[in-house]
């Protein structure tokens, strides 16, 4: 039983870990519209998922716009995006809401929101908060990912369109056959980083958002049931033993 949990276990890894985060890639650069002390855009990829104040990017006050760019460096077929925005005790997403996610294959200050494709729009409206966690489903080709918001907050001391973000994650692979191939969904189906055999996919990449999400969750879940079976035969055949030579 144990051998048989392990392999669903590799099987389901393999199954939901074939997209690359590509904002981790050297090739990739980040930047924002401004920015506050030394709270610079290099936060932003920086893999530390913690959302507190000095772990996060941050754009200046007093700004009509606020804007983060992440540059892959060329073009890929992303699949989804996810973003840590700053929360602390005492510190809400605030400046979170009305937010909108674009993709391009021109950088932010060469276009306008109307040339580009638009993934998503936050309408969360004051005095309720968005999550500071998201992920974004953005199957589309571009090189450009971007986080930008007009919006100054009711509740906020500071004047003007601010970003506070901690992390930004791209999933995605290669639009070239050479290394990973993506059909028109946005499925992995050659060469996949994880779970391919010989030149092809063992199974198609592409899992639903909650699923990647709930992952963990499912392994812990099941593991612990092994662990309760386990001890249940184990206090059974305790018993048995007993029973047979303990008179």
């Amino acid at each position: 039983m144990v051998i048989m949990y392990l392999i669903g276990v590799v099987w389901l890894t393999r199954r939901c870990y074939c997209y690359e985060n590509l904002s981790r890639r050297p090739s990739t650069t980040v930047t924002q519209s401004s920015t506050l002390k030394d709270r610079r855009a290099h936060l932003i990829n920086d893999g530390d998922y913690s959302t507190v104040f000095w772990s996060c990017a941050h754009t200046g006050y007093n700004y009509s716009r606020a804007w983060a760019q992440v540059d892959l460096g060329e073009s890929y077929r992303i699949n989804s995006v996810k973003i840590y925005y700053r929360i602390e005790d005492e510190w809400k997403p605030k400046r979170f809401r009305h937010f909108y996610l674009d993709v391009s294959d021109l950088p932010v200050t060469q276009t306008t929101t109307r040339e580009r494709t638009r993934c998503y729009s936050d309408h969360t409206n004051y005095p309720d908060f968005p999550p500071n966690i998201i992920e974004i489903v953005c199957r589309y080709t571009a090189r450009y990912v971007i986080v930008e918001t007009i919006y100054d907050a009711p509740d906020d001391t500071h004047d003007g369109a601010i970003l506070e973000i901690c992390e930004i994650e791209v999933y995605g692979c290669s639009t070239t056959c050479a290394s990973n191939a993506c059909d028109n969904s946005g499925v992995c189906t050659r060469g996949c980083k994880i779970g391919f055999v010989g030149s092809r996919c063992e199974t198609p990449c592409h899992v639903k958002l909650q699923e990647l999400q709930d992952s963990n969750s499912r392994y812990e879940y099941a593991l612990a049931g092994v662990v309760l079976v386990l001890l249940i035969v184990l206090a059974y055949n305790g018993w048995l033993l007993r029973k047979k030579y303990c008179k």
